[in-house]
């Protein structure tokens, strides 16, 4: 008779060994019958909730997170929920659910029931005192933290230390370095745990080499030219002027997904609905430059070459554009007057833009103000 649940930090690691009392006696159960209910005169009785492991938080405190209480009768499911609830508020690094024999004195009510104790045993996480940053040349700590402040990330000083937080804390900082022309940049999380269960987290930041984005070429059959396509782009052009500064010569993921919803835009709005574009091909090169001042000399520098797959597809053109008979009846209801459809000029290329227009505008004509 023990019934035990696990979480892990990480991930739901479920340890679950169910009571035989929780189990149906009678296997001849009608198909149309209702599934057995847990709530039943066969489950004990649960005479207390206690928890073990707590150091700083009140057992009050965990209690109100949870539905299990004094009175009860034993239900897996409740017991599953529970652990789930109290998982989900990052206190603890583990918790533990055990079941034992009530060694409480009996209410009257129940003497004849058998009584069990429900013991949650948890490992608190230590309560966060201090965060650190260092290692970075590029970032100083007053930047770090408006960046942080800005995703709403602020590490929350005197609760406990969630590292799903740390994690994205890392994250954003080698995010912020990646933006500046710094892809090969790392950010590990240290930890240091003092007695008193406080812990002091610093985080130690290698800005990695610049590697500016020194060539952006297409390939495949883009059927546009490159300078054409490339005036679409906003977020990784260092080809404009003062590129450097305005970080528009680095490389991210996030920059290039937005440059290729820009340019796949601009295929579906000139005639190539069906246009694709895949993954960008990111690869370091190094190449000999040569100076001229102070004095000439030359030098080797190192940067990235970007290449974007494009296939254009077929082209269309509009050939007719034409509404539906209760498009045109209840245009003509809504205004009073014959219905007219705006001629466009035949053979013009596809434009999934002015589409969306003429559907807005139709829509708009026929609701009820």
């Amino acid at each position: 008779m023990f019934v035990r649940w696990l979480i892990a930090v990480t991930g739901f690691c479920a340890f679950l060994e169910l009571p035989l009392h929780a189990l149906p006696q009678n296997h001849s159960v009608p198909s149309d019958a209702p599934p057995p209910s847990l709530e039943t005169s066969e489950a004990p009785i649960l005479e207390e909730v206690r928890f073990a492991g707590l150091r700083r938080i009140a057992p009050a405190a965990v209690a109100a997170q949870i539905s299990s209480h004094a009175g009860v009768r034993f239900d897996a499911a409740r017991i599953d929920k529970d652990v789930r609830a109290l998982a989900r508020l990052r206190w603890f690094d583990s918790i533990r659910v055990e079941e034992i024999p009530s060694t409480a004195p009996s209410a009257r009510a129940f003497e004849n029931q058998k009584r069990i104790a429900l013991v949650f045993h948890v490992q608190e996480r230590p309560f966060l005192s201090k965060v650190e940053y260092s290692g970075s040349r590029l970032l100083s700590q007053k930047q770090i933290e408006k960046m942080l402040e800005a995703k709403k990330l602020v590490p929350g000083l005197g609760k406990p230390a969630d590292p799903v937080a740390f994690h994205r804390i890392a994250l954003t900082i080698r995010s912020g370095l990646n933006e500046l022309g710094h892809p090969d940049a790392s950010v590990q999380i240290l930890r240091e745990e003092a007695r008193n269960a406080t812990v002091t987290v610093r985080f130690e930041i290698d800005d990695g080499p610049l590697l500016r984005v020194r060539r952006l070429n297409f390939e495949g059959n883009p059927q546009f030219s490159s300078k054409l396509l490339r005036s679409q782009m906003r977020s990784i052009a260092p080809w404009k002027p003062f590129a450097s500064w305005r970080a528009k010569n680095a490389y991210t993921t996030v920059a290039f997904e937005e440059d290729r919803a820009r340019i796949l835009a601009y295929y579906q709005n000139h005639g190539y609905p069906e246009a694709r574009i895949g993954a960008a091909q990111v690869s370091r090169f190094n190449e000999r430059t040569r100076r001229w001042l102070p004095w000439p000399y030359g030098e080797t520098r190192s940067g990235l070459s970007v290449l974007i797959p494009m296939e254009a597809g077929p082209f269309y053109s509009l050939e007719s554009i034409e509404a539906t008979t209760a498009l045109q009846h209840a245009a003509e209801e809504r205004s009073g007057k014959p219905f007219i459809f705006p001629q466009i000029e035949k053979g013009r290329a596809y434009s999934q833009q002015e589409i969306d227009k003429l559907r807005r505008f139709w829509t708009a004509r026929i609701q009820p103000k």
